[in-house]
């Protein structure tokens, strides 16, 4: 079986060895949306910065901000990733003080089903 995308595994490489298609992209966001700008030696591009946006009010603009640094990131570094922006949110959680995103995509050259990541930001 032929597969588009393959990447070394770095969460549990005993286990298996290589991820492929929908798996690899996942790492690669996880990745993305795990590292702050600056945290990756010799790129310090690389990843997000949230820092100032987390400690902000809780409102449209700042949900906006946030929503816009993942696109970005994503975009940026995740080149394989097309973003349903229209029907991806973020939302603020005032009970667990986080924003909680969902991030609808597609990945080119697999099939053209919708994926979604859910996480929070806090």
């Amino acid at each position: 079986m032929a597969f588009v995308y393959t990447d070394l595994n770095s969460f549990t490489p005993t286990v298996t060895a290589l991820l492929v298609d929908v798996q690899s992209v996942y790492q690669s966001l996880y990745n993305i949306l795990n590292t702050k700008k600056g945290e990756r030696l010799f790129e310090p591009d690389f990843g997000i910065a949230l820092e100032d946006d987390l400690f902000e009010l809780d409102d449209d603009i700042t949900q906006l901000a946030i929503m816009q640094e993942v696109i970005t990131a994503v975009s940026k570094f995740e080149q394989r990733v097309l973003i349903d922006t229209a029907n991806s949110t973020i939302t603020v959680n005032r009970t667990k003080n986080t924003y909680d995103l969902v991030l609808l995509f597609s990945i080119l050259g697999v099939n053209g089903q919708t994926f979604s990541l859910r996480g929070s930001f806090s």
